[in-house]
């Protein structure tokens, strides 16, 4: 039976949530570049079908995003994390 995790990373950030949303998703483009990625709204995107980042606003300039994946696809998961950490100064 998988889980689901859904890890959140929270940053400072006065850009507008779609703007960081489409950064994390042209970066992931071009770093997993043999995953199909695809924005599903303006706000969040998914990786193969099996990873799914959502950003949102917390305060005037702290944002977060929350990657959901199940426990069988923990690796490209883990990977997502460890890559969208390196592109926002997470706290």
């Amino acid at each position: 039976m998988s889980r689901v995790l859904k890890p959140v990373f929270r940053f400072r950030s006065s850009c507008t949530l779609e703007s960081a949303n489409d950064y994390a998703a042209l970066s992931l483009k071009i770093i997993l570049d043999q995953h199909d990625i695809v924005q599903d709204t303006s706000v969040s995107f998914q990786i193969d079908d099996k990873v799914r980042i959502e950003f949102s606003r917390k305060s005037s300039d702290m944002c977060e995003y929350v990657v959901s994946f199940t426990s069988e696809n923990s690796d490209l998961g883990i990977n997502v994390c460890s890559v969208m950490a390196q592109h926002f100064d997470i706290y």
